[in-house]
């Protein structure tokens, strides 16, 4: 695979670097990101029970022994499309764009606002604000789910408002015009999976994933589910039972995956990149899971607790 070009930003993302704008708004507090990116294979990104956030970066065998950073910010949800160290010009938005790293704003003043990582002209990488805005009334955002395909310069961003519109609460990120607009259908927990396919639990438990025109049903009366993590099409969808379960979706069935069973937990959020899980446990635990038939691979991050949500992306061109 031809390597893509990677734009490193150095030291540009210490604590107290940068300061956070908004488009169209100016702000005052949750100014600046921690940590360096300088290329790398995995990108964490997960915020605590506390709303605090926390990121480890780097090869597996580097994030496997490493300590989380502290990420200035407030969150009650995060969201990584595709590593967040990427540059995005403002002014020209479709010629090189961020990495879409999203959080949801969880703090008094921008509780549900939605905010991506971007570098804007003039000054370094920060949390600029995208709260979504439909016919000039502001919808707070209860989840969002990103995704980008740099092989394709394709990105996608869907997020769950608290409020519908016109009987939807799904809406979409328009990546050239800033803007958000009414998808079309209800549900409580979004994300997309590795093909720009949208996929949703609704209230009553029932997953669908949007074939391009409209949403398919894909548990029917199997299981209930609270949660929806999306990786690779092919082996890397996952979701959450009621009772704690993690399952996997082959294509065809959802199995299983014995790797988490094993850890005797019950699961509480996901997210999967290829065909690997992130798993945050109702006992606040982080692990990691690359099931058979792939590798058969479980890492718990002990040096992490009280974490709740989670996201993460794995490049796979770095090294290839």
């Amino acid at each position: 695979m031809n390597k893509l070009f990677m734009l490193p930003v150095i030291g540009a993302l210490i604590l107290g670097g940068c300061s956070q704008t908004d488009i169209g708004v100016n702000t005052s507090n949750e100014n600046d990101m921690s940590a360096s990116v300088i290329g790398g294979y995995y990108d964490i990104l997960v915020c605590k029970n506390d709303r605090s956030m926390w990121r480890l970066y780097g090869s597996k065998s580097t994030i496997e022994t490493g300590s989380f950073q502290s990420v200035q910010g407030v969150a009650k949800g995060v969201s990584i499309g595709w590593m967040w160290g990427f540059v995005y010009d403002v002014q020209n938005p479709t010629a090189f764009s961020s990495g879409q790293t999203w959080h949801i704003g969880g703090d008094n003043n921008y509780n549900g606002h939605l905010w991506r990582v971007e570098t804007r002209v003039g000054s370094g990488p920060g949390w600029i604000r995208h709260s979504i805005v439909i016919n000039g009334e502001t919808i707070l955002a209860t989840d969002i789910g990103a995704k980008k395909d740099w092989r394709y310069n394709n990105d996608k961003v869907m997020a769950i408002g608290a409020t519908s519109v016109n009987g939807s609460n799904i809406f979409a990120f328009n990546q050239s015009t800033a803007t958000w607009s009414v998808f079309g259908g209800a549900a409580v927990k979004i994300d997309i999976d590795e093909q720009m396919n949208p996929w949703c639990v609704n209230s009553q438990g029932n997953i669908y994933q949007h074939n391009g025109s409209s949403w398919v049903i894909k548990n029917s009366g199997l299981f209930a589910a609270t949660e929806i993590g999306c990786g690779a099409q092919a082996g890397g969808i996952y979701a959450v039972t009621n009772s704690g379960a993690l399952k996997r979706y082959t294509g065809s069935a959802w199995v299983d995956v014995p790797e988490f069973t094993a850890t005797g937990k019950a699961a509480k959020k996901i997210d999967a990149s290829g065909v690997t899980v992130l798993i945050s446990t109702t006992s606040n635990e982080l692990y990691m899971i690359t099931p058979s038939p792939f590798s058969s691979n479980t890492h718990y991050f002990s040096g992490i607790s009280n974490v709740d949500d989670v996201s993460f992306s794995v490049d796979y061109s770095v090294g290839s």
